[in-house]
C-alpha cells in the first residue's frame, strides 16, 4: 500500500462524487438521488442513480456501481493507487504517504513518478525541436502531410534529433541516473556499453493516457528506414496491450460509437477531418485489454483497417476479441485507398461520413470474406459456403440476431431457412466453445441481495422474520458480511477497500430508493418469496452433501417446513 489509510478515507470523503461524475453524464436531482443515463453503456433511459448521502452510485441498466474512487478506477481505468493520485490532486489535497515498512511500496510509486517527469520532459524537449529547430527535410514533410501548427499543438508532435545523444544529454541534466533513463525506455544501452536515445530523426507521436499523461512515444522515419515505426519499450507507466492512441481526445465527447484504426496518422487525418471518436491499437494486434479499456467509454465500434491483407486479417481478430467484450461491431471497407489517411486526402470528409452510416455488420463482413473464397456456381463449393457461414451464425449470443441472418441468408442466397437452422444447431452441439444461443439468456436473480436490500431500506422487518434467518444463509464474504450487519443493526462500510465487484453488490443494496416506498403487503411478499427461496436453497445443498442418514432425515424435515413457510407480520 502506498498512501496510508487514512489518508485514502480523506480523498474519498473529500471527492464530491455528484461533481466528478456530472463530468461524464448529466445528472438531474430527484428525490434523495440523482439520475442520469449510465456512463458505462449507452442507453436512452436513464437508469444511472447516484446517492449524494451516501457518496454512491449504482446503474439497474448495466450493474456498476460503487463509490468515487471505484468510478475513477472503472471509468478511467485506473489503477488504485493512480486513482487516489488523481482524485487527491482534484481535491487539492497534498499526498501523504505510508512509512509502516509492512506495507511501504514507495520506491515504486517515486519510480512511477519520475518515468512520468521524464517523458513529459521528453514529449517538451520534441516538441521544442519540431516547432524550433526542425531541418528543412522535416519541415518539407509537415507540409506535404498537411500537419499544420494547430494539429502539432493539438496532438503535442515532435522530432527527436538525428543525434544518437540529444534526448540523453538533456534528460542527463535532470539528475537522474542512467538506469531510470534505460528503464524508462527513453534510453537505450548499447553492446558497447555507451547510452544512446532510443528514437533518432523521427516523428513522435506523444501516446497520452486517458489521464492526460504522457505515457510513450512512437516515432515515424522520414526515410525507407526499418522499422517504419517505433514504440516505445514497456516500463512502469507503459504498457502496449492497455494503451490505444488519441483516446485522450476522443473520450473528452459522449460519442455514440467510436472508430477503431491502424496507425498514427490515420488517427490524426481522422480527427482533423471532424472524426474527433477515432482511435488506433498503436499499430500492434488489438487486443483485450485495449477491447476492456473501450468499453468504458462505448459499447459501438466501427473498424477501418487498412485496406490490405494484412489488415483484413487484423479486422477478423479484433472482430472477436469485440464480440467477446459484447460490442456491437461494423466494418469499413476502404476502396481506392490503402488506409483512411490516404482516402480522407483523396476523396474528403463528406464521402467518408456516408460510408460510415452504410458500414457493414460484422457479420456480413465475415461472410464476404468466406464468399470470396469459393465459387458459389459451384454446388460443393456452396455446401463448404454455408457450412462455415453457419458457424458464424451459430457464435451470435442472440436468438433474434440469428434469425434475422437466417432471413437475409435464405433470401440472399436461395437456400432453405430450415436447413440452414438445422446446420446452426449442429455447430452449436458440436463446438465445446460456443454458447448456446437458444437458452434463456434473462439474468439470474440474486436471492441474497434483493432479501439485504429489503432489509437494509426496511430495517424494522428484521425482528418480525429473524427467526427464519441466519448468516449461513449468504455466500461467504461480503453478502455474508451485510447480512451480519444488518442483523445486529449496525451500518453498511461503504469504505474503499472492497473490491469493484463488492462494490457493485455494496450499490445495489443501498442505492435502492423504490424499496422505501413500497406498501407493506408488496414487501411481506417480497420477503416471503426471497427468504423461502434461500432456505429451500440452503437445505437443498446440505441434502446433497456427505451427511449421516439421521442429519439427512433431519434435513428433508426442515426443508419439507420450509416450503410451507409463510411470513406473517406480528403488527399488523
Amino acid at each position: 500500500m502506498y498512501f496510508a489509510e487514512d489518508f485514502i478515507e480523506k480523498v474519498r470523503t473529500q471527492s464530491d462524487i455528484i461533481s466528478i461524475i456530472s463530468e461524464y453524464t448529466n445528472l438531474v436531482q430527484k428525490g434523495r438521488s440523482y439520475i442520469g443515463r449510465c456512463p458505462f453503456h449507452n442507453e436512452k433511459t436513464p437508469s444511472f442513480s447516484v446517492s449524494e448521502e451516501q457518496q454512491m452510485y449504482h446503474c439497474f441498466g448495466c450493474g456498476v456501481g460503487g463509490n468515487v474512487i471505484t468510478f475513477m478506477m472503472e471509468k478511467e481505468n485506473l489503477s488504485f493507487m493512480e486513482t487516489i493520485e488523481e482524485l487527491a490532486t482534484k481535491a487539492n489535497i497534498p499526498l501523504e504517504y505510508d512509512n509502516n515498512k509492512k506495507y511501504n511500496n514507495r520506491e515504486v510509486l517515486l519510480k512511477k513518478d519520475i518515468i512520468f517527469e521524464l517523458y513529459k520532459k521528453a514529449a517538451r524537449f520534441y516538441y521544442y525541436n519540431l516547432t524550433r529547430n526542425a531541418p528543412d527535410y522535416v519541415k518539407e514533410y509537415l507540409k506535404n502531410r498537411e500537419l499544420t501548427e494547430q494539429t502539432i499543438r493539438l496532438f503535442g508532435l515532435g522530432f527527436s534529433p538525428n543525434s544518437y545523444t540529444a534526448l540523453y544529454k538533456y534528460l542527463s541534466k535532470e539528475d537522474v541516473t542512467d538506469e531510470i533513463l534505460i528503464e524508462s525506455g527513453l534510453c537505450i544501452r548499447a553492446l558497447n556499453g555507451k547510452i544512446y536515445d532510443r528514437f533518432i530523426n523521427r516523428l513522435m507521436f506523444p501516446i497520452i493516457s486517458p489521464t492526460k499523461k504522457v505515457v510513450a512515444f512512437g516515432g515515424r522515419v522520414f526515410g525507407d528506414e526499418k522499422p517504419k515505426y517505433l514504440n516505445s519499450a514497456e516500463n512502469p507507466i507503459f504498457h502496449k496491450s492497455n494503451t490505444l492512441y488519441g483516446l485522450n481526445l476522443a473520450k473528452n465527447a459522449n460519442h455514440d460509437y467510436y472508430i477503431l484504426v491502424e496507425g498514427y496518422m490515420d488517427v490524426v487525418a481522422m480527427h482533423i477531418n471532424g472524426f474527433t471518436n477515432t482511435v488506433a491499437s498503436l499499430g500492434t494486434a488489438f487486443t483485450d485489454g485495449q477491447a476492456k479499456l473501450l468499453k468504458r467509454y462505448t459499447k459501438d465500434i466501427v473498424i477501418l483497417y487498412d485496406n490490405d491483407n494484412a489488415g483484413q486479417k487484423a479486422t477478423l481478430k479484433a472482430i472477436k476479441i469485440l464480440k467477446d467484450n459484447d460490442f456491437s461491431v461494423k466494418v469499413l471497407e476502404l476502396k481506392n485507398a490503402k488506409d483512411p489517411d490516404e482516402f480522407l486526402t483523396n476523396f474528403g470528409s463528406h464521402k467518408l461520413k456516408n460510408m460510415l452510416l452504410n458500414a457493414k455488420s460484422d457479420v456480413w463482413y465475415q461472410i464476404s470474406k468466406i464468399q470470396n473464397l469459393y465459387n458459389l456456381n459451384n454446388l460443393p463449393e456452396k455446401v463448404k459456403f454455408l457450412e462455415q457461414t453457419a458457424e458464424i451464425i451459430a457464435n451470435l449470443s442472440s436468438s433474434i440476431e440469428q434469425q434475422l441472418y437466417i432471413d437475409e441468408i435464405s433470401l440472399r442466397f436461395t437456400i432453405d431457412k430450415k436447413a440452414i437452422e438445422s446446420e446452426i444447431k449442429k455447430k452449436i452441439i458440436n463446438t465445446k466453445d460456443n454458447k448456446i444461443v437458444y437458452e434463456n439468456h434473462s439474468k439470474k436473480v440474486d436471492l441474497e441481495v434483493n432479501l439485504l436490500s429489503v432489509l437494509y431500506h426496511n430495517p424494522n422487518l428484521y425482528n418480525e422474520i429473524s427467526q427464519y434467518l441466519f448468516p449461513e444463509l449468504f455466500t461467504k464474504g461480503i453478502k455474508q458480511n451485510i447480512a451480519i450487519n444488518l442483523f445486529n443493526k449496525e451500518s453498511i462500510d461503504t469504505k474503499n477497500y472492497y473490491s469493484i465487484e463488492e462494490q457493485k453488490i455494496i450499490s445495489s443494496i443501498i442505492i435502492n430508493e423504490n424499496m422505501q416506498n413500497i406498501e407493506f403487503p408488496v414487501v411481506y411478499k417480497m420477503i416471503k418469496q426471497f427468504t423461502k427461496g434461500l432456505n429451500l436453497s440452503y437445505y437443498k445443498k446440505l441434502i446433497y452433501s456427505d451427511i449421516n442418514p439421521e442429519k439427512f432425515n433431519n434435513l428433508i424435515k426442515r426443508k419439507f417446513e420450509t416450503q410451507k413457510l409463510n411470513i406473517i407480520p406480528k403488527n399488523g
